[in-house]
Formats: C-alpha cells, structure tokens, sequence
C-alpha cells in the first residue's frame, strides 16, 4: 500500500515537472548590435576672401566762362600716385586720350575712362590705398593763343570684389576736387588732382 501511494505520488511530481518545462515560455536571447557611430563631418572650406579692384572710372569737368574749343584736345589719365615716370603699363590706371570735341560755357562733360592694360595687381584696391590716387587733365591747345576755363573735376571709382558684387562701402567712390578751378593754356597745361590714401580729395593744381 505504501509504495503504491509513493508510487503515486512520485508520477505526480513528475508529470508536473515535465508539464511545467514544456509550457514554461522561451527565452528569446536578443542578438546585441553594435553600436553605429555617425561618421566625422569634414567641415566645409571657408569661402575665399574678397579681393576688390578698381573695374571703371569715370570724371566729369565743370567747364567756367572759357569754354575748350575744338579741334583743341585734352588727355586725361588717372595713376598711382607717386608713381616714378610715364610708365603707363605699370602705373596708369585709367585714361582717355585726344578727345577733341568741344566743352560748352557753363556746361559739364562726363567722360568714360578706359582701362589700361597691365598688371592686374595696380587695379587691387589694396594697392591703390598704399598710396592714393592721380588725376591728369592735360590740355592741347590748337591755337596758342586759346585756353579752357575748369570750375570743378569729379571722379566716380566703381570697385567691384572677384564675384563682380560692388564693395559695400566703395562700390561708387565720388571724389570731388571743388579747388580744381583756373585756365589751362598753351604754358599751363595740365590740371593735376590727388587723393589720400583712403581716396578723399586733397590737392589740385595747374602745372606747365
């Protein structure tokens, strides 16, 4: 009778051990990813600096009570200033030459300079400011006896950065020279204006 119970009893305990192992939920081991690191951003370059030159000029002269005659002409030319002799390709910036149309009485003429070749550094504005700026406005009479009147010379500098983008405070530089004023001749034939180093006007005087 004993063993029949204990017999009993030990099939109990082991259908309800097998009965839990088979219903006991599996354990799903997860599979561990490795950890992904975003890859090191190379910063952009910076963008290049801004290199301004001076790309046209332009001067208007107030003609007085003397008007230039024609077929009289005038030269006019605008360098480095101090530059050492007539070296046009190294110093000459701007220039128009023998214009031989006459300027009125009273009247103002604006003229288109065109650019002279040469180095592309004497255009730099880092260049122009080391020294400054002149202007020539020479006269050729075509009797000796005649001669023009100036009352005023004014410039227009147009400087523009490698992106053709107008420099923001120099962009249209207006230079006015109101001491330009007297008689060019057959004797005195060059009115010569210049600049500062920050491109204001300073002298302008009647040279032979």
């Amino acid at each position: 009778m004993k063993k029949t119970i204990f017999l009993i009893a030990f099939t109990s305990l082991t259908s309800t051990w097998a009965y839990t192992q088979i219903n006991r939920p599996a354990v799903i081991k997860k599979k561990t990813e490795p950890v992904k690191t975003a890859p090191a951003q190379t910063p952009p370059p910076p963008p290049p600096s801004l290199v301004y030159s001076l790309t046209s000029a332009r001067v208007s002269i107030r003609t007085g009570n003397d008007n230039k005659e024609f077929p009289s002409g005038i030269y006019v030319d605008i360098w480095q200033k101090g530059h050492p002799g007539w070296y046009y390709q190294e110093y000459c910036l701007f220039n128009i030459s023998n214009l031989k149309n006459e300027m009125a009485v009273n009247s103002t003429t604006d003229l288109g300079l065109e650019k002279y070749a040469g180095s592309a550094d004497k255009f730099l504005l880092t260049t122009i400011q080391k020294n400054g700026l002149e202007l020539n406005v020479s006269y050729n009479p075509n009797f000796f006896m005649d001669a023009w009147k100036i009352e005023n010379i004014t410039w227009t500098l147009e400087f523009r950065d490698q992106n053709g983008n107008l420099h923001p405070n120099m962009g249209n530089k207006i230079i006015s020279f109101s001491n330009a004023t007297g008689f060019l001749n057959n004797e005195y034939h060059r009115m010569r204006c210049t600049t500062d180093q920050n491109l204001n006007p300073l002298t302008a005087a009647i040279e032979k």
